[in-house]
């Protein structure tokens, strides 16, 4: 093995690693969701779980996140206080229901104020 070999293997080990690294930070923190790592030669093979399918992205959705999804789509919005009726919880319950989803990418916020509402992403 010469030098150039030497140096390209040397690089292709750290790029595995540091992709693997860094879609593991991302599991951590959340922003990808149901999917495990495999090493590979070249880096690492994310697999998702087969999920509702948003804009590419593959997850798996609560039943009250379902829920929403169908409010949503027949009604073009939901507010926290339609959510809160709808899935019969409080309405701290359905913010916190509704940000999660919307961190997840799946839905985002419209309006300002006591006007905000949440539609698909």
């Amino acid at each position: 093995m010469n030098l150039n070999e030497a140096i390209n293997e040397i690089m292709r080990q750290l790029m595995g690693r540091f992709r693997k690294m860094s879609i593991e930070n991302e599991l951590r923190r959340g922003h990808i969701i149901n999917q495990s790592c495999e090493p590979l030669s070249e880096g690492v093979k994310v697999t998702e779980k087969v999920g509702e399918k948003f804009e590419g992205k593959k997850v798996d959705l609560s039943e009250r996140q379902k829920k929403i999804i169908k409010f949503i789509r027949k009604n073009n919005r939901i507010t926290t206080s339609s959510c809160a009726s709808l899935l019969s919880i409080s309405a701290d319950t359905a913010l916190r229901e509704l940000t999660k989803m919307k961190s997840l990418g799946l839905i985002k916020t419209k309006g300002i104020g006591r006007g905000i509402y949440y539609v698909i992403r």
